[in-house]
């Protein structure tokens, strides 16, 4: 009932982000370490993602029972971390498993927990969700985060306030670092490597996978608000504890069982879609060239390929 009177609250406030529908076409879903520094931050994302819709559900994996409780009663679904790395870290594709298992979804996604969106995520969403474009391929859907420092809870608190506070405050961040994707449920993440979140290198791998393999890639950087809540001069830093030398623990893992992998294309700007907004209407569009860099994938391949 809490539950409910909770999202009730949250739909009034963003009543023109909603349909009646209350079925999970979207589910997005994250993991975090609780910190007093970053406290803020996470109350501030607890709120904005059940504020996306009915119809979009937010998970978090834990293993502690006090986020737990704390993030059931604010609406959101909890499941248990289980495939983590030495120093405890999730491994990415094991929580994406889970929630396909789980939930019956057009798309799916991972947001790293300091990420706040406006409805315009849904929005995309949707017009992936009915482009005939897209039939017949797996979609992997991304964009840039727009850094904003210090987000306070009253600036969180609505879309309109988080728009102007990212217009005002805001500063698009490298088309080679990706805060979050959104996937269709059926997409292949069983054959992905253990890569964890929270670490270099995970993020332009699997962006540089989804296109080795000519799945549809989709660029939201022009049309999606992906707003990092940027708490001090450590925010670029590991958000989760370490074993020494895990830093690289994903660029170690590829390392061992790919060959010359040429991250620079596994960026934003080398995805073969994009939308833009053209006379208030967002439009899906294939770019029509790419930079020469974004040309070279085939070092992708795996080790075991060769024998």
């Amino acid at each position: 009932m809490v539950c409910n009177r909770y999202r009730h609250l949250l739909w009034d406030l963003h009543s023109d982000a909603f349909e009646q529908s209350v079925v999970y076409d979207y589910v997005i879903f994250t993991s975090f370490l609780a910190s007093t520094k970053r406290f803020v931050v996470h109350n501030n994302t607890k709120r904005n993602w059940p504020s996306l819709g009915r119809n979009v559900k937010a998970v978090l994996f834990t293993n502690s029972p006090q986020l737990a409780d704390e993030f059931k009663i604010a609406c959101w679904d909890v499941l248990p971390v289980e495939h983590v790395s030495k120093s405890g870290t999730p491994i990415l594709k094991f929580m994406y498993m889970a929630i396909a298992k789980r939930y019956n979804a057009s798309f799916i996604g991972y947001a790293n927990s300091d990420i706040l969106f406006t409805n315009g995520l849904t929005e995309n969403l949707e017009l992936l969700k009915n482009n005939s474009m897209l039939n017949n391929t797996h979609t992997m859907a991304t964009g840039r985060r727009t850094d904003v420092a210090n987000v306070s809870t009253d600036e969180a608190g609505s879309f309109k306030s988080l728009i102007h506070v990212s217009r005002k405050r805001g500063r698009l961040f490298r088309s080679d670092a990706e805060d979050y994707f959104f996937t269709d449920r059926s997409y292949p993440w069983d054959v992905l490597p253990d890569l964890v979140i929270g670490r270099v290198a995970y993020d332009n791998f699997i962006l540089l996978h989804a296109r080795m393999l000519n799945f549809s890639t989709i660029d939201f950087s022009k049309t999606v608000s992906a707003i990092h809540q940027v708490v001090d001069k450590g925010h670029m830093e590991d958000k989760w504890k370490t074993i020494e030398n895990e830093r690289n623990y994903n660029k170690i893992l590829i390392k061992n069982n790919f060959r010359d992998v040429n991250y620079y294309a596994g960026t934003t700007s080398c995805l073969r879609y994009e939308t833009r907004r053209k006379t208030n209407v967002t439009v899906l569009q294939r770019r029509q060239k790419l930079h020469k860099i974004c040309l070279y994938t085939t070092g992708i391949l795996s080790k075991r390929s060769n024998g």
